[in-house]
């Protein structure tokens, strides 16, 4: 086999075989179909549970959360959540790694990397990164070229805006509008791969990461027969940018395509701090009835309103609305009091109270038992899986996950606030409806692997399926260079 030369992980954010599949089977992705063929495609596993922040980390870490360090975007810190940057990741990354070595990378995108950290080569920060107004590129001297060349750092700095764009649109049923909304996302992350191929033209690099994040915030929305083409156009956009991809390559290099997690359908949304205040373990704070009737009858005053000429996509898009909206979408939670509750949605977590370590222990039983033995009364299906952070996390850092963490069964999703509708029914389920999210996260993303001795392999099962742990060490091996002895994960091919 000859010396691998180069390595391109490209990163779709959520991308899915549930997707990718029948696409590729009626000729509407040539270029996935082309990778698929002549290379290895399985499913890729995130870790427990299966969220962004986690999974990217362990992706360039080659590490689980207990060893990185990275649970969430936020953390919590007096019973309040927090955001995270870099300084969080408690272990090298891929990239500087590779650095160490004299291999020269080019890093588009990556979540949690400002403040940058040096590179041998260039750095462009992700998602989370502050403002525009802060060094996000290393060297620092990039900065001015992104901003000659209409470099978009995501879609939004605010981490809900970025899916704030793409719910803007999904009351209108007019499809003009919703091409505004595909051109928006194709050229953002156009502008993006033609910043890397400016960035790579000289060729003398060893390894790149590109992260195109849509299809995440598009899928949250339009996960549903007569919106597919919105997800799709999108997808077409990016089969255009793995031709591009592969003829940069050359015969000598390999492309890695990865996603995070993947994605499917929900029907209805748990309610798991409803859940814990119902045994009593969550007390909740006096009802401020103006933010009930602001969150819930939000909806509707966006329909009224476009009835006048103010349509919600103008709305939504609008930064103080979104503004006020985020201060509200907050749980109204006596944390003092509370022996148990979720602090942030994407943590997909519950933190406790305790000072006793028996009491502890016993409330942790008995909420695990308690969620695990829950049942839809609509179908009779579990709702939730339940993990202590110790069973699956390994590591010095397991302390600073939630202490309980959960998955949630194919067609439900976890929500954070309390509503006051179902909780006084004793309730914990309510049907998602329209301008909610339709689909959310699960553990199987997509994996990729196509170039020089790799063999064509097709699985779509589970089982025995890598993990995103593992695409590290397998990049390592292939450009030669000494894979760490605390890497969690293993070689694929």
């Amino acid at each position: 086999m000859n010396k691998i030369k180069k390595v391109i992980v490209i990163g779709i954010d959520g991308a899915t075989w549930r997707l990718l599949d029948p696409w590729i089977k009626d000729g509407s992705l040539p270029n996935f179909a082309k990778i698929v063929k002549q290379g290895f495609s399985s499913n890729l596993l995130s870790p427990i549970p299966p969220m962004t922040a986690p999974s990217w980390i362990s992706f360039s870490t080659g590490k689980n959360p207990g060893r990185h360090g990275v649970f969430d975007f936020f953390k919590k810190v007096d019973h309040q959540r927090q955001v995270i940057d870099s300084q969080a990741i408690k272990s090298k990354q891929i990239w500087d790694i590779l650095s160490e070595q004299g291999e020269k990378v080019i890093i588009v995108n990556p979540p949690l990397s400002f403040p940058v950290k040096k590179v041998n080569g260039y750095l462009i920060a992700g998602m989370m990164t502050p403002s525009y107004e802060v060094n996000y590129t290393y060297p620092p001297s990039l900065k001015k070229k992104l901003k000659k060349w209409g470099y978009q750092i995501g879609v939004e700095l605010d981490p809900g805006m970025r899916s704030n764009w793409a719910r803007s649109f999904v009351m209108s049923e007019d499809k003009r509008k919703r091409q505004k909304l595909i051109d928006f996302f194709n050229q953002i992350d156009e502008k993006r791969w033609g910043t890397f191929k400016k960035l790579a033209k000289d060729g003398n690099w060893q390894f790149a990461f590109i992260l195109f994040e849509a299809p995440d915030r598009l899928q949250h929305y339009y996960w549903q027969k007569d919106d597919f083409y919105v997800i799709k156009n999108h997808y077409l956009a990016l089969d255009k940018i793995l031709g591009e991809c592969q003829e940069l390559l050359g015969k000598n290099g390999m492309l890695f395509v990865i996603s995070d997690h993947g994605f499917s359908k929900i029907k209805k949304k748990f309610y798991i701090n409803n859940f814990l205040a119902h045994f009593g373990l969550l007390k909740k704070k006096r009802t401020n009835f103006l933010t009930q009737f602001l969150l819930q009858g939000g909806k509707k005053i966006a329909l009224w309103l476009a009835k006048f000429g103010l349509p919600q996509e103008k709305l939504l898009t609008q930064r103080w609305i979104f503004k006020i909206y985020y201060r509200l979408y907050r749980p109204n939670i006596d944390y003092q009091k509370s022996q148990a509750f979720m602090l942030n949605e994407t943590s997909r977590g519950i933190w406790m109270n305790f000072q006793d370590d028996k009491e502890y222990e016993r409330i942790r039983n008995f909420i695990i038992k308690k969620v695990e033995n829950l049942r839809d009364p609509g179908n009779g299906k579990r709702i939730v899986k339940a993990y202590k952070r110790e069973d699956i996390y390994q590591g010095l850092y397991v302390e600073k996950a939630p202490d309980i963490l959960l998955v949630t069964y194919p067609g439900y999703s976890l929500e954070v606030t309390i509503e006051e509708e179902i909780l006084s029914k004793g309730a914990f389920l309510k049907s998602t409806t329209l301008g909610e999210r339709n689909a959310d996260h699960e553990r199987e993303g997509i994996l990729i692997i196509t170039g020089p001795g790799v063999k064509r392999v097709k699985k779509r099962t589970v089982k025995d399926s890598p993990e995103i742990i593992d695409v590290a060490p397998t990049i390592l091996k292939f450009l030669e260079v000494h894979i760490p002895i605390d890497m969690d994960g293993e070689v694929i091919v």
